[in-house]
């Protein structure tokens, strides 16, 4: 095979070729006068980026364009074969044609078992028998074919992947290295545990699907597309289209806030979740939508600055549309002269930051419950929620509970939560008058009978506030009318503090008589106030919880990115055939995957 350039395949000299400057042309990076090797490929000249870039700035010829003639019939090119084959292109110098994914992407080391077969035409010699162009036995045909058949081959894996990914269940098992069909081309079953993708695979099989039985059958060792690297290539390719579409309809609303907050995993590392806040035009509605988790080291507000801006243009944001920032207390983030929020406003001015309203919340009731007896209160009842913490006490309870309420679902005690202060509320409500048969002699007290019920009250109408704070599509208008509500409601009970304690006390001897406790009259008080929220850096916290654990403390960022935005986003369709191009974008493929 004669010598040739990369500019051989795809652009000559002549004015038909459609190239508005000459900024477009997209040149070898040798020398003019430099050739590649004989038995070279293109994809061993140019990088990935400058093949992205190639590809993306190919174009086919204008319509008006004249194919020269050849043969005895005088037959030629016709420009409708490049709208009927996306990845035909025409080489004007050469007169022929080429695939020219193939040409780009192509394997160094050949193609078929052992990698010893030359791609031949297409993509190493052009194709120009016109004659055998179309038809049934047509070399486009079945180049075509050929690339849908392997397609079809990777579709079950791919849609395996998506699947344990919305599930969010674990792909990987103790080990995956055996083949999933033997030599009998039956299913072979493994001697210990190969995680979940493969026993789904399996599954897949045992219930008739063909093309990937046909697959695993007919296809080389190395070129089983089982192993991890693939399952992390499908992974990234659902994490980029995922991320792809999020970035669009935030963009499109020409307006949203970053919001941001930091967790260590299993394995000590700080990850920094990055979501927006925006209104999604076509739903019509606010949405908070997790981004990406990002790995940091530095923790300082100027750094983390710097990381969330860095990331947020690297997803294809477009940052003068930034209008908001939402984080906790912390000085970090919220320092008014080194915190994130200071960094950030000092570029971007427009980006507001704003304390999130339910840790606000919950902070306020943390520390309008520093009064000692309801202190001591929330300490006593957390030591009872541990001491029934173990099997044979938790039975005892729940052999009293179903003695002593009938109706009651509940059959246990549900344990504190450190900073949510609304699912204390939830702990108490439901447990209260089974608790009292369980009490020591230290609750057999008024004061803490007392508390214990002004907790009740208060947090009666702090939950719903908190809970409707954190929902996704909540707007300020909503979250300030709710909030003036239940600012109101307290505000009566303080000017009818004395009647408020009567009803709560005569609860409190209704109970105090049940257990002869002596009743006497104490007094007590307490504040607390509100602001607006979002608690979807949280939810993805859970998610993190869910992903990476003990067993999976190796896991990768690129692997937890696609793992999270599948489970996180569920109501994005994902598209096997858009994984498949995405993946076909790399090079060194044991498959044409490439239309």
């Amino acid at each position: 095979m004669a010598k040739r350039k990369i500019n051989d395949f795809f652009f000559t000299k002549t004015p038909k070729i459609i190239i508005e400057t000459t900024s477009n042309i997209v040149t070898s990076p040798f020398k003019e006068d430099e050739c590649v090797a004989e038995n070279s490929s293109v994809s061993m000249i140019l990088s990935e980026d400058e093949k992205v870039t190639a590809l993306a700035k190919l174009k086919h010829p204008t319509p008006d364009y004249i194919f020269p003639k050849t043969g005895k019939r005088n037959l030629k090119c016709q420009i409708t074969w490049f709208f009927q084959f996306k990845w035909l292109h025409y080489s004007f110098e050469q007169n022929g044609v080429y695939c020219k994914t193939c040409v780009f992407f192509s394997p160094n080391d050949g193609v078929g078992k052992g990698g010893n077969q030359n791609p031949g035409k297409l993509v190493l010699e052009k194709f120009d028998d016109w004659k055998k162009a179309l038809g049934d036995k047509g070399y486009s045909k079945l180049h075509s074919e050929k690339i849908e058949a392997n397609r079809l081959k990777v579709i079950p894996i791919v849609k395996t992947v998506i699947f344990c990914g919305r599930q969010g269940i674990t792909l990987r098992g103790h080990r995956d290295s055996e083949m999933l069909l033997n030599a009998s081309e039956n299913i072979n079953e493994p001697e210990c545990n190969d995680g979940n993708f493969r026993q789904l695979l399996r599954f897949r099989i045992d219930a008739g699907d063909e093309y990937l039985k046909g697959h695993l059958t007919s296809c080389a060792k190395n070129a089983t597309y089982l192993s991890w690297k693939i399952q992390n290539e499908i992974l990234s390719a659902c994490n980029n289209l995922i991320l792809q579409n999020l970035v669009c309809a935030v963009n499109k609303a020409k307006g949203f806030s970053v919001l941001a907050d930091e967790k260590s995993d299993i394995s000590n590392k700080e990850q920094l979740t990055i979501c927006v806040r925006y209104v999604n035009l076509e739903q019509k509605k606010n949405r908070e939508d997790f981004l990406q988790f990002v790995e940091v080291t530095d923790v300082s507000g100027k750094a983390l600055a710097q990381t969330i801006l860095q990331n947020l243009e690297i997803m294809g944001l477009e940052l003068n549309y930034l209008i908001g920032q939402g984080y906790d207390g912390a000085a970090a983030m919220s320092g008014k002269f080194n915190g994130t929020q200071k960094h950030i406003n000092d570029k971007y001015p427009m980006a507001l930051y704003i304390h999130y309203g339910a840790h606000c919340l919950n902070l306020a009731i943390s520390f309008s419950c520093n009064v000692t007896d309801i202190r001591n209160c929330m300490g006593t009842m957390e030591a009872i929620c541990n001491f029934f913490g173990y099997p044979k006490r938790q039975n005892v309870l729940k052999i009293s509970i179903q003695n002593e309420l009938h109706e009651s679902k509940l059959k246990k005690l549900k344990k504190f939560c450190p900073t949510r202060w609304v699912e204390r509320h939830d702990a108490k409500d439901n447990e209260t008058s089974a608790l009292a048969n369980q009490l020591s002699s230290s609750i057999h007290q008024l004061r803490f009978q007392v508390a214990l019920l002004i907790l009740v009250k208060v947090f009666s109408i702090s939950a719903p506030l908190s809970k409707f704070l954190q929902t996704e599509n909540l707007d300020l208008e909503s979250a300030l009318e709710f909030g003036d509500m239940t600012q109101s409601t307290i505000k009566q009970i303080r000017d009818n503090a004395n009647a408020e304690f009567e009803k709560i006390f005569k609860e409190v001897e209704d109970v105090c008589s049940s257990f002869d406790i002596t009743v006497s009259v104490p007094r007590t008080s307490s504040r607390q106030k509100n602001r607006i929220t979002t608690a979807t850096g949280e939810r993805s916290f859970s998610t993190l919880r869910r992903l990476k654990y003990y067993l999976r403390n190796t896991t990768g960022q690129m692997r937890l990115n696609g793992l999270a935005v599948l489970n996180i986003h569920q109501d994005i369709i994902v598209d096997p055939s858009m994984i498949i191009d995405e993946m076909a974008k790399t090079s060194k493929r044991r498959l044409n995957l490439n239309l």
